[in-house]
């Protein structure tokens, strides 16, 4: 069963670790990234119980890519920040949406302003409830460092910003935390699956059927602590369904997931912190074993 909104959340009490994508880049030799966990790969297993193996966009005329590999399609980027809306849709481009839009706008302005060229921040919409956390101002969650942040007002966005969100040679000459809302750390697992159904069809259509399997799963293999969400574009939507599993300060994109794949994604990568190989578009805050 999916934890009630407040039991995701645990005081912060320790400062999070830095991480870098992995993916290959000029990166300053100060910022190389050389102690990052090495996640191993391994194949997707069968499920174990009966499960559709539909897929859904392609059962309503949409053109999946299957052809291109997945590898290094994920978008590169340091943090991963999920502005909160409790909606599971927004307006095409999410920085115009009428809800969720200024925020994201103010964020990525922010990130754009006093963030590191070689430390991108991507800022997308989430389904995460408008209401965890203190009252008023809007929440964010910050990946992979698994940072929910409550409470940001409109004119504390940049420090919130450069303090929580930017790697802390980004952030180091910030003003004091005094006044601004304390992160707590979110528990266990995060499942985010693209749900942008209004900038493409493909991950809209994909959405319920794999949010309702992952659901089923984790209810099925008790597995506790895990949230499932739904997320505003993530790029690629031509290799719909597209899933990030955010754990223990690391991330894996997955693309091309179907239903019979999410009884595998969450025993290898949700519970035993392995990547399926051939679904795999890229890991952040972590390095893939050499094989």
């Amino acid at each position: 069963m999916r934890p009630p909104p407040t039991t995701f959340l645990t005081r912060l009490t320790t400062a999070s670790r830095r991480h870098y994508s992995p993916r290959a880049i000029a990166v300053p030799t100060s910022t190389a990234a050389a102690s990052l966990p090495k996640l191993r790969l391994t194949d997707l297993p069968a499920p174990t119980s009966a499960t559709c193996s539909c897929n859904p966009a392609e059962a309503a005329g949409e053109e999946i890519d299957r052809a291109t590999p997945l590898a290094g399609t994920m978008p590169l980027h340091h943090s991963h920040v999920v502005i909160a809306s409790g909606r599971e849709d927004w307006s095409s481009r999410v920085e115009l949406d009428a809800g969720v839009g200024e925020a994201v706008r103010k964020v990525k302005e922010a990130c754009k302003r006093h963030g590191d060229p070689f430390a991108p921040v991507l800022v997308t919409a989430g389904s995460f409830p408008v209401g965890v956390g203190v009252g008023g101002g809007v929440g964010m969650a910050v990946f992979p460092s698994g940072l929910w942040v409550a409470g940001v007002q409109s004119g504390m966005v940049e420090r919130v910003v450069r303090r929580w969100v930017l790697p802390s040679s980004a952030s180091s000459s910030s003003s004091s935390t005094e006044e601004l809302p304390l992160p707590e750390k979110i528990i266990g697992s995060t499942i985010l699956i693209c749900s942008h159904n209004s900038r493409d069809r493909r991950c809209g259509k994909y959405f319920p059927a794999l949010k309702a399997e992952f659901l089923r799963v984790l209810d099925t293999l008790g597995v506790q602590d895990v949230r499932v969400e739904a997320t505003s574009h993530l790029s690629g939507h031509k290799f719909a369904g597209n899933v990030v599993v955010y754990r223990d300060g690391w991330g894996v994109w997955y693309g091309r997931v179907g239903v019979e794949a999410v009884e595998g994604i969450v025993r290898e990568t949700v519970v035993k912190g392995r990547v399926v190989r051939g679904l795999c578009r890229g890991v952040v805050g972590a390095e893939l074993e050499e094989v």
